[in-house]
């Protein structure tokens, strides 16, 4: 969330994009926790929500990299980290589905 405040102006949709996607996903991990309760059913589907918005975020951050927003170095750390967000999601989708 920090970086979002360095975008310029100019690409100011994908700062707001990213800033909704980024709250839908931490509101989606809120709900599947807080809800533990419910059925199996609905806890995939706040998962499975989350690996779309991970995905969204990360797509966002390539757009950051191709308008040389980004560096290198800093676009794979950041890539490499919603990598492992993913497969963590992931994990836990396997395990909720046994």
């Amino acid at each position: 969330m920090d970086y979002v405040n360095n975008i310029p102006k100019s690409l100011s949709y994908i700062r707001e994009d990213m800033v909704v996607s980024l709250i839908s996903s931490i509101r989606l991990i809120r709900y599947y926790v807080v809800n533990i309760n419910d059925s199996s059913r609905v806890k995939l589907k706040y998962l499975k929500d989350l690996v779309v918005e991970i995905s969204m975020i990360d797509y966002f951050i390539e757009c950051l990299y191709h308008n040389r927003v980004l560096g290198k170095n800093r676009y794979l750390d950041y890539g490499k980290k919603l990598e492992n967000i993913r497969k963590i999601t992931y994990g836990v989708i396997g395990s909720e589905k046994k």
